[in-house]
């Protein structure tokens, strides 16, 4: 019973954690809107070719991440029930590739939209995906006694670079 307890304690935390996570792409779209709208950025062809093939690279990754994955997919932190650890394909590479795929797009879509102030939000981001991970990493780690030596042997967010 504390088990259940403790586990449904962490889902509440792990809600949290969503939210936080909605806010943040929230901020990103909105700050992007509103510098559009309040400074009449001038259009650039090669940005708005370069931030789509950015976002199209992002958009792959994460096809590619779900297809790897292979089982439902939740944004809490928290590892479902009947969870399996992934260590092939993209896996095999790094820890967690739909932080990664969420920050390609994310970039794409700033620089498709030429709004260089919104790239601030990008940062808060990606430190908002570095507090989730030690979360689920923690967690995976109790769930999963092999997941330590995995984590070892790949990178964390960033392929080849942490």
């Amino acid at each position: 019973m504390r088990l259940m307890n403790d586990i449904e304690k962490l889902r509440k935390i792990g809600r949290k954690y969503v939210y936080i996570q909605f806010l943040l792409f929230l901020l990103l779209i909105l700050s992007v809107h509103f510098e559009r709208k309040l400074l009449h950025l001038l259009e650039s062809e090669t940005y708005k070719i370069t931030g789509i093939f950015i976002l199209a690279a992002g958009l792959i990754l994460l096809l590619i991440t779900l297809y790897n994955f292979a089982q439902p997919v939740t944004p809490n932190p928290v590892p479902r029930t009947k969870a399996r650890l992934r260590t092939h394909g993209i896996y095999s590479f790094i820890r967690h590739p739909m932080y990664f795929s969420l920050m390609v797009i994310s970039f794409g879509y700033v620089i498709i939209n030429q709004c260089i102030l919104s790239l601030s939000v990008i940062p808060f981001i990606f430190i908002f995906f570095i507090n989730k991970i030690k979360l689920e990493e923690f967690l995976l780690e109790v769930l999963f006694p092999q997941y330590k030596d995995y984590a070892n042997k790949t990178k964390k967010i960033i392929p080849f670079i942490y």
